[in-house]
């Protein structure tokens, strides 16, 4: 029989004792309780290891076999009794030293069963309403650890409105970051999806209501958000980050309502706020700072937020119905233009610049955040306005520049920019000017009416789209040129000639450029795109399945190999990840191979680089304190204490010390650029947060690049020339009269059309765009 250590909790002793894994485990227990002398029974203890409880024999062989040290614990169901017992204690400090202990024991499985039993989270949330200062401090991340639990869906259906409006209330009212960061782990995991579990109409329902909740709460406590913003522009970096976590997760939750029974008002909520000038002055007063690379990630991932509300809003159709918001929007505009209805009360539409009298079909291409921009533009400058359209309407019919169109050609070059037609963003960098949409779509603007002036434009052809083209491929290369200052970009866009633009514009004769920008090719590649994105993200997630090996850092000297590798392997079912420890790599081990496992819905950030929880000691910053680049490695990480859940119990004292920052539950040492892709947005696709790594970014647009090519290459015909131009004029045929003999040779008569067909080449781009366009309609 081996002999192995077993160490007493609660006092730190050792004996070193053989076990007969044969005896049953009751057994064991007794005898190693008798050898350290404890008075309590045997039937109160229970054995763990470093890697969970030993609950059978099985268990118990498999922690001998390893050599995996004992410790001779508190029973789940003795702890919980305890707990339970002094949380209702009306002594204070017997109160906090069980509310700091439950933050720790709630995590294990089995404590977590034996506290549920015991109608333990009503008691908690009783404490969480009466308590304040450091009780309710440790009651918040005891709940927030609860959560995390696989049992979340029965957890959340006692979840009272009074409770949920509570924990809003303890947001806006508690300025303490150990109060506040658990709080707001709370609310998001009750109205976040679980990415490990199955999505079934009964969870979406529970966290449907709870996201009801949630919206009545705010819209009836205006002061909530005015709070969020107030903490997101202060200089507390920890208090931003939990404040722009929230608001992502409002706003995320909000898309998924609005897109099924659009009743969510948050977005306009925040918008109204100035949200996204908040984040500006947040933006511009980032360093290069490796502590501030969380609230990085968040504004990115805002910004793919954005953008997936103004996809939405684009595809929104417009609707004129009387006391409708797009009505009174289309009055303000008309208003604002200084225009009257004609001799029947009826508004000409005609006469701000669009095709038709009927605003729902000229806003087909854009909807309703065409419409936004619209009313934004006139607003903003109600007199430049007015005095555009009074010149325009002295103007010969064809000189005028057709503010409708034009308005929707400058907001299709910039959704085309920022990816907002597709709704799938693959950038991986603040984007200040995506931020300040209104301000640019401002200057484009102004921009394309200098230039239907200066290309002598009329609006009875094509040269809206011909301006189009040339506004587009100038805000391309300004929009390159200046990443950061607007001013810089603004100065550009409009100071710049025409005949720099047009030389600029030559020079992009020689590829596809011009072709592409046709609102069918647009609309294709808007589709390659999505499709792209989709098969990507399977790709990248399909890496975590099929697994790889990584070395394993050492818990006493960080960022240092431990001399054994580490196999991770995601399940299948895309709920836990698995691992197991081994001395060399070899083949693929299988999932029974791996005997440890991370649920997926505990993570709750991807940390990359120096903002990994493995550079949080100073000293680990420096170049020769870690064996691997920073480039290449990367964390997962809960928001929840990492302590041993059967650790020691701790004073109230060193419990009010206690941090609450971000905890890994896996740090990877990326062998090369390719895995590290992989991996870090094989995890940031499965939890629905944005890509992590220009690679996978690049992947993305190259696939669609090639792809886009290649179908360009099967509707336009193997080596057709196709015109740049206007097309000439056809030649006159003597007659179309004719039809094939029966006794006639095919080959002679498809011979004798092929003179026709080349002269008809020419035409071919006109017929494609024909064609999509008909389609379109």
């Amino acid at each position: 029989m081996p002999n192995i250590k077993v160490t007493l909790e609660s006092t730190g002793e050792q004996v070193e004792l053989s076990i007969n894994v044969a005896r049953p485990l009751s057994l064991t227990i007794n005898d190693i309780v008798q050898r350290f002398g404890a008075t309590a029974s045997a039937g109160k203890y229970s054995l763990r290891t470093k890697f969970g409880a030993v609950r059978d024999n099985a268990g118990l062989g498999a922690a001998l076999r390893a050599g995996s040290p004992l410790v001779l614990v508190l029973s789940p169901s003795f702890l919980a009794e305890k707990l339970l017992s002094d949380m209702a204690s009306p002594e204070d400090d017997v109160m906090k030293g069980a509310l700091f202990n439950l933050q720790k024991c709630i995590k294990d499985p089995d404590f977590f069963d034996e506290f549920m039993s015991r109608n333990g989270i009503q008691k908690l949330q009783q404490i969480i309403t009466l308590s304040k200062g450091n009780a309710l401090s440790f009651a918040m991340t005891s709940l927030q650890n609860l959560l995390e639990h696989n049992n979340e869906p029965e957890v959340i259906t006692v979840f009272t409105a009074g409770f949920v409006n509570n924990l809003l209330t303890i947001i806006q009212r508690e300025s303490h970051i150990n109060i506040c960061r658990p709080a707001t782990a709370v609310i998001i995991r009750l109205i976040s999806p679980d990415p490990s579990t199955t999505v079934t109409a009964a969870s979406t329902s529970k966290q449907t209501r709870l996201f009801i909740i949630i919206d009545s709460y705010i819209s009836l406590q205006p002061a909530f958000f005015p709070t969020l913003l107030e903490r997101l522009a202060s200089t507390d970096l920890t208090m931003q980050i939990t404040s722009l976590s929230l608001i992502n997760a409002l706003l995320h939750k909000s898309l998924e309502t609005v897109r099924k029974s659009g009743v969510s008002n948050i977005f306009n909520a925040l918008e109204s706020l100035s949200l996204r000038a908040t984040l500006i002055t947040v933006v511009n007063q980032l360093n290069d700072d490796p502590d501030v690379e969380e609230l990085r990630r968040l504004i990115v991932e805002f910004q793919r937020l954005l953008v997936k509300e103004w996809n939405r809003r684009k595809r929104m159709p417009v609707s004129v119905a009387a006391g409708s918001d797009h009505e009174q929007y289309l009055m303000e505009v008309w208003r604002t233009a200084g225009l009257e209805p004609d001799s029947s009360g009826a508004f000409k539409w005609r006469k701000l610049g669009f095709e038709s009298d009927t605003p729902k079909k000229e806003f087909s291409r854009v909807g309703v955040l065409g419409l936004e921009m619209i009313r934004t533009f006139a607003l903003s400058d109600p007199s430049y306005f007015a005095t555009f359209v009074s010149d325009q309407s002295v103007k010969p019919v064809e000189k005028r520049c057709p503010f409708g169109r034009s308005s929707v050609e400058v907001l299709e070059v910039l959704c085309d920019h920022w990816e907002i037609s597709t709704g799938y963003t693959t950038n991986t960098a603040i984007q200040p000017f995506l931020l300040e949409f209104e301000k640019v779509y401002t200057v484009a603007l102004r921009l394309f009416f200098r230039l239907w002036l200066e290309m002598e434009a009329q609006s009875v052809g094509d040269d809206v789209n011909r301006v189009g083209a040339t506004l587009r491929s100038h805000f391309k290369h300004c929009i390159n040129n200046n990443a950061t200052e607007f001013s810089s970009f603004e100065r550009e866009m409009l100071s710049t000639t025409y005949s720099v633009m047009k030389e600029r514009q030559l020079k992009e004769f020689n590829n596809d450029e011009v072709l592409l920008t046709k609102w069918p090719f647009r609309h294709l590649r808007e589709k390659l795109y999505e499709r792209n994105y989709e098969f990507i993200k399977q790709q990248r997630i399909g890496c975590l399945v099929n697994g790889a090996w990584f070395p394993v850092m050492s818990a006493k000297e960080k960022g240092r190999a431990k001399g054994v590798v580490r196999y991770y392997r995601l399940n299948p079912n895309r709920q836990s990840l698995h691992y197991g420890e081994f001395n060399q790599p070899r083949s693929a081990p299988p999932l029974s191979a791996l005997p440890h496992k991370i649920e997926i819905s505990n993570i709750t950030d991807i940390l990359t680089g120096l903002s990994s929880p493995l550079f949080k000691d100073r000293n680990n910053k420096r170049s020769n304190a870690i064996d691997f680049p920073s480039s290449l490695i990367f964390s997962i990480t809960t928001s929840s204490h990492s302590d041993d859940p059967y650790s020691s119990p701790t004073t109230t004292a060193a419990a009010t010390a206690a941090a609450t920052n971000n905890t890994s539950l896996a740090d990877f040492a990326c062998a090369n650029t390719t895995q590290y892709s992989e991996w870090v947005d094989g995890f940031n696709m499965l939890l629905d947060k944005n890509i992590g790594t220009k690679e996978t970014a690049k992947l993305i647009l190259e696939l669609t690049d090639h792809e886009m090519k290649l179908s360009l290459l099967n509707i336009t015909g193997n080596g057709l020339e196709i015109p740049l131009g206007a097309a000439p004029e056809l030649p006159e045929y003597p007659s179309m009269d004719f039809y094939y003999n029966e006794g006639g040779s095919l080959e002679e008569g498809i011979s004798g059309l092929k003179t026709i067909v080349a002269e008809l080449s020419q035409l071919r781009v006109k017929e494609l765009l024909d064609v999509y366009e008909s389609d379109e309609d």
